[in-house]
C-alpha cells in the first residue's frame, strides 16, 4: 500500500495535470485574487523569482518542485504578471519536452502567450507568432496575416530573435512578398545586438 508521504506528489501531479487539461481559469482558481487584467501585483518578481528556482533549481524533489513552481506561476499570471503568463505558456506549449511531468495543451499557450503579448512582452509576442507559422507552428492556429503581425510587432519593438525571423521571411517570401532590401534591413538591425543567425544569414546574402 502506498503510503502518505508517498501519495502526496501522484495527487499533485494529477492536479496539475488535470489542470493542463481543463484550462487556466478552473485549474488554479484556488488562488488568485481578482485584479484588472495587466496590473501587476505587489511582489510579484520576487514571487516569480522564487517559482522559477522551483522549476529550474534544487527546492525539492522532482515532481514536485516543479509542479510548485508551475502552480505558482499560474497565480501571478492569473494577476497579470506578464512573465509569468508567458513561462506559463512556454510551459503548455513544450509540455513533456520541457519536464515529463507536464501536460502540452496548444490552446492554453496560445491563451496566456496572448495575454503577455498584449502587454507588450517581447519574447511572448514572438511565440505567439511562431504558433501562428503555418509551416511550423500548430497546425490549428495557421495564419499566415497573426504570424506576420506579431512578428512585426516583436521586431519592431527591438526583439532580435523576431528581427531575425522578420529578416528571414522577407528573404523567402514567407507570408510577405520576398524583399531583398527589407531583409537586409531586418538583418542588419538584429545583428547589431549581436543576433548570430540575422549576421550568419547577412553575410550569406549577395551583394
Amino acid at each position: 500500500m502506498m503510503s502518505q508521504a508517498r501519495q502526496l506528489p501522484v495527487l499533485l501531479f494529477f492536479c496539475l495535470a488535470t489542470a493542463f487539461v481543463c484550462g487556466p481559469v478552473a485549474a488554479f482558481e484556488v488562488a488568485a485574487p481578482k485584479v484588472t487584467p495587466g496590473a501587476t501585483a505587489i511582489g510579484a518578481p520576487a514571487l516569480y523569482t522564487q517559482a522559477m528556482q522551483s522549476i529550474d533549481g534544487d527546492e525539492g524533489e522532482y515532481p514536485e518542485k516543479v509542479l510548485k513552481g508551475v502552480a505558482s506561476l499560474a497565480k501571478l499570471a492569473e494577476q497579470g504578471y506578464a512573465p509569468a503568463q508567458f513561462m506559463l505558456g512556454y510551459y503548455f506549449h513544450t509540455g513533456p519536452n520541457s519536464y515529463d511531468c507536464l501536460v502540452q495543451a496548444p490552446e492554453k499557450a496560445y491563451y496566456w502567450y496572448g495575454k503577455a503579448a498584449e502587454q507588450n512582452h517581447l519574447k511572448a509576442q514572438y511565440e505567439l507568432a511562431m504558433l501562428f507559422n503555418p509551416e511550423t507552428g500548430f497546425a490549428r492556429f495557421a495564419n499566415r496575416e497573426k504570424y506576420l503581425f506579431w512578428m512585426n510587432k516583436a521586431a519592431s519593438l527591438g526583439y532580435s530573435d523576431a528581427q531575425a525571423q522578420l529578416g528571414h521571411m522577407y528573404e523567402k517570401g514567407d507570408a510577405v512578398q520576398a524583399d531583398p532590401a527589407i531583409a537586409r534591413q531586418w538583418y542588419e538591425k538584429a545583428a547589431r545586438q549581436g543576433n548570430k543567425l540575422a549576421a550568419s544569414r547577412l553575410k550569406k546574402m549577395p551583394g
